[in-house]
């Protein structure tokens, strides 16, 4: 079952996004194999929540485009690890798309995956957060906001990185920093922060950044508190304390007129 509007999340540079992702998946779930390989002490279920989850499937141009939960599923099955899996979709009818399109890959697998599906993760996401006080066990996953043109919910995200279980977890953020630059000097409701000061609500000591695609600058960022985290430079990512890196991060920090100044 495929989104019927043909355009649906679909840009110039959704070819680009979608491989960078999939590389993305397959590494992290295959480093997170190791991990759990080599040692006892973590939570040995890979956690994966999908905030802007869409319907899994949809047209463009006559062709049939695989979304992130399908990617997931393509990553997860190659590695096979024991997962749960959690999908946002605040529409109704993608919501249930997406359902019926995952439900017709997980009955012929033989893995073990739990699957669970929501609407508004701005409502929902607080019910897996880590509720205990004592000394949890460490979560190793991912957890991945694509906002389609808005901001990845960064206050929701550093609450839900309060909890101690969760240090372990990865983010990853997909968006366009243009429309928070545009709104600095809006006349009507300016905006104080950059991506920056946004990032730095998000407890983790490691970014990752992609170069910037287009006038709107879509990038891809990866926080992570791993040192050794991969940094896919031949994708065109690096870390955010290289040279490179810096030069990436004031061109989505601030205008072209602040650099030239």
């Amino acid at each position: 079952m495929t989104e019927d509007r043909d355009n649906f999340g679909y840009s110039d540079y959704t070819v680009y996004k979608q491989m960078h992702l999939q590389a993305i998946l397959q590494t992290h779930l295959r480093v997170c194999e190791a991990v759990f390989r080599k040692n006892d002490w973590p939570h040995k279920i890979y956690h994966y929540f999908d905030l802007h989850a869409g319907p899994g499937l949809y047209r463009h141009n006559g062709r049939i485009i695989k979304g992130s939960p399908m990617l997931f599923l393509d990553a997860w099955m190659a590695v096979g690890l024991n997962c749960r899996a959690v999908f946002f979709e605040i529409e109704d009818d993608r919501r249930t798309a997406l359902i019926k399109n995952l439900s017709v890959i997980l009955r012929r697998t033989p893995l073990n995956i739990s699957v669970a599906f929501h609407g508004d993760h701005l409502k929902f996401l607080p019910c897996y957060f880590d509720q205990d006080a004592q000394r949890p066990r460490k979560k190793f996953g991912l957890i991945y906001a694509d906002p389609s043109g808005s901001l990845p919910p960064f206050e929701l995200l550093a609450r839900f990185f309060e909890g101690k279980g969760y240090s372990t977890l990865d983010v990853l953020l997909y968006c366009s920093p243009t429309n928070l630059k545009r709104q600095l000097k809006a006349s009507t409701c300016p905006v104080q922060k950059r991506l920056g000061d946004y990032l730095e609500l998000i407890p983790k000591r490691h970014w990752i950044v992609r170069e910037p695609y287009g006038p709107h600058q879509w990038t891809f960022l990866i926080g992570t508190n791993w040192t050794d985290f991969p940094t896919f430079e031949r994708l065109g990512f690096y870390r955010w304390d290289s040279a490179r890196g810096k030069e990436i991060f004031d061109q989505l920090n601030f205008t072209r007129e602040e650099l030239a100044a």
